[in-house]
């Protein structure tokens, strides 16, 4: 199936926690997961991997009370760079979306990468960006 729109949840794990007002931020996340999925459109989560969140480890899981679903589309990373070495642009492509809405933990670092990396990837998106920290 071909989509315009995604949505992008970048590092929501529980190594990345505590969050800067972590009820609100997953709030505001989820209801934009809801509205995604509302139109039918993809939610793809972002997952980092690195010492303390290893592969399936307890720090490598997304939060409790994040709206992930097995349908949902998941992605990991080794960069702060969502695109660098992972399967996310060819997810996209395959996808055919041409839209991103960005959000995440970690904005100064995965978040900005990834935005900034879209840009050059020639994806035009929106970015509704969720306070951290």
């Amino acid at each position: 199936m071909q989509y315009n729109r995604a949505l992008m949840v970048i590092d929501m794990q529980n190594a990345v926690t505590p969050l800067y007002q972590a009820e609100s931020v997953l709030a505001l996340i989820n209801q934009r997961i809801a509205a995604y999925r509302e139109n039918n459109q993809p939610v793809v989560f972002v997952q980092h991997e690195e010492a303390g969140m290893v592969y399936q480890s307890e720090g490598w899981q997304l939060v409790s009370g994040l709206d992930a679903l097995p349908s949902d589309f998941y992605v990991r990373k080794t960069y702060p760079d969502a695109f660098l070495k992972t399967n996310l642009a060819a997810l996209l492509d395959q996808l055919g979306v041409t839209e991103l809405e960005i959000c995440g933990a970690e904005i100064p670092f995965c978040v900005d990468t990834t935005i900034r990396v879209a840009f050059h990837e020639a994806t035009t998106f929106s970015s509704r960006v969720v306070p951290f920290q």
